[in-house]
């Protein structure tokens, strides 16, 4: 419990630090170059050599995220957490290797963070989908590590400015 205590204080404080936050990069007058980090559709797969303690550090970061998830689980979870994780809208399901593998490969899961498993055998049974983005790094405490699997990076660049003279849309909202 002190490692999940942690983990999820250094999520809130990359979370503060710059994940949760709306930077304009270049400070400019006549041009915004706003940077942010936006939820994504990931699904969890706790796959064979993982451990629950793991999924609940991912599960963490996720939630802090907000971002929508899935937990792919082939060995049941106790009741109390898979109420616990439906409970704040997160869909368990319980699929064998083969049904996580043939889900993968049909085009369904675009971004797996894995916990236990193999990244190469999901690798050869999707041949390779180049639009699968897998994370199989081992759960760690370092939070904007963990964070990083459930969030999409955006940039967007405003240029309010035309010849030179300004025209009022630097206070644009994005």
């Amino acid at each position: 419990m002190d490692r999940i205590e942690r983990s999820f204080c250094a999520d809130e404080q990359a979370w503060a630090r710059g994940l949760g936050q709306v930077r304009d990069v270049s400070a400019l007058f006549a041009e915004r170059k706003v940077f942010r980090y936006l939820p994504a559709e990931v699904d969890v797969r706790l796959g064979s050599g993982g451990v629950v303690s793991d999924l609940l550090r991912v599960v963490g970061a996720g939630l802090r995220a907000r971002a929508q998830f899935t937990v792919s689980t082939q060995a049941p979870l106790p009741p109390s957490l898979e109420g616990a994780l439906e409970a704040v809208g997160v869909t368990v399901r319980h699929e064998s290797d083969k049904e996580w593998s043939i889900r993968a490969a049909s085009g369904a899961v675009g971004r797996v963070r894995l916990i236990g498993g193999s990244a190469a055998e999901l690798a050869r049974s999707t041949n390779g989908r180049v639009e699968l983005a897998v994370f199989d790094h081992p759960a760690t405490e370092f939070g904007r590590l963990e964070l990083l699997p459930f969030l999409k990076e955006q940039s967007v660049s405003i240029t309010a400015h035309r010849f030179g003279t300004p025209d009022g849309l630097t206070d644009a909202v994005i």
